[in-house]
C-alpha cells in the first residue's frame, strides 16, 4: 500500500511489473469462454488512455480518480449516486466519494463510454458466474477456492481475484527466486524478466492471455 514514489526509491534498480488491464482483461476472457461478448470492454481495453483522459476531462475530474471508479465498478459499486441512510447509519457509495458530488456521479454513469462498461459487467456478469463449476452449491474461483454467497457482485469479485491469483501463483512458481515484492496484480524483480516467455508460461498454466508492463524503477 506505499505509494509509489517510496516503492521506487526502496526497490530503485529493480524492475516493475503489472498484468496490463487487469481486471478487465481477465473478465473479457472470462465472458468470451461462454460466449458473452464485451465490446465496450474490448474497446476500453485497446484504448485505455485515451478513454481514461476522456473521462476525466468530460468530468473535471483526475485521471486517477476515473481508474478509482473503474475498479469500483467491475467490483460492483452501487449506482447511487447520493448519500443514503442503514438505520442511524449514513452511507456514502463508493462512486460518489470518489466523484465527490451527486453531480458528477450521476455525469459519470451518464457518459457513453463509462454506461457502455457497465452495460457489459452487467450483462455477462450471471453468465461468468453460471460457468464456473461448483461444489456443493459455492462457486469454484479459478485458483480453486469456493465460496457460498447468493450476492452477483461478491462472487463475481471472488472469481476475478481467483483469475488474478492463479496469474500471480504462476508467476511464483516461475520466476519466484527473483521476486523481491509482490503486489496484487503484478510484482517487483531484482531482475529482468523475459515478458514473452512469462506470459506464454501462464498462459499454458492458466489459459488467460496477458500482457505484462515493465518498467525500472
Amino acid at each position: 500500500t506505499a505509494p509509489r514514489e517510496i516503492r521506487s526509491a526502496a526497490f530503485a534498480g529493480c524492475f516493475d511489473y503489472d498484468v496490463e488491464n487487469c481486471h478487465y482483461s481477465l473478465l473479457s476472457q472470462l465472458a468470451y469462454r461462454c460466449n458473452q461478448f464485451t465490446p465496450a470492454i474490448d474497446d476500453y481495453l485497446l484504448r485505455k488512455p485515451e478513454i481514461r483522459h476522456q473521462l476525466a476531462a468530460d468530468l473535471g475530474v483526475s485521471v486517477k480518480t476515473i481508474k478509482g471508479t473503474l475498479i469500483a465498478a467491475i467490483y460492483g459499486a452501487s449506482k447511487r449516486a447520493n448519500v443514503y441512510y442503514k438505520g442511524t447509519q449514513e452511507l456514502k457509495p463508493a462512486i460518489l466519494r470518489l466523484m465527490g458530488t451527486p453531480e458528477r456521479a450521476r455525469a459519470l454513469f451518464d457518459h457513453p463510454l463509462f454506461a457502455g462498461l457497465l452495460a457489459d459487467i452487467s450483462r455477462v456478469k450471471q453468465p461468468v458466474i453460471d460457468s464456473m463449476p461448483k461444489n456443493r452449491g459455492r462457486v469454484v474461483n479459478p485458483f480453486g477456492k469456493a465460496l457460498a454467497s447468493k450476492d452477483q457482485n461478491e462472487i463475481l469479485a471472488h472469481i476475478l481475484q481467483g483469475a488474478e491469483s492463479a496469474v500471480l501463483h504462476t508467476v511464483i512458481r516461475e520466476v519466484g527466486d527473483k521476486l523481491t515484492l509482490l503486489m496484487h496484480d503484478g510484482w517487483v524483480s531484482k531482475e529482468r524478466l523475459d515478458v514473452e516467455a512469462l506470459s506464454d508460461v501462464i498462459y499454458q498454466q492458466t489459459q488467460f492471455v496477458v500482457v505484462l508492463e515493465e518498467s525500472e524503477l
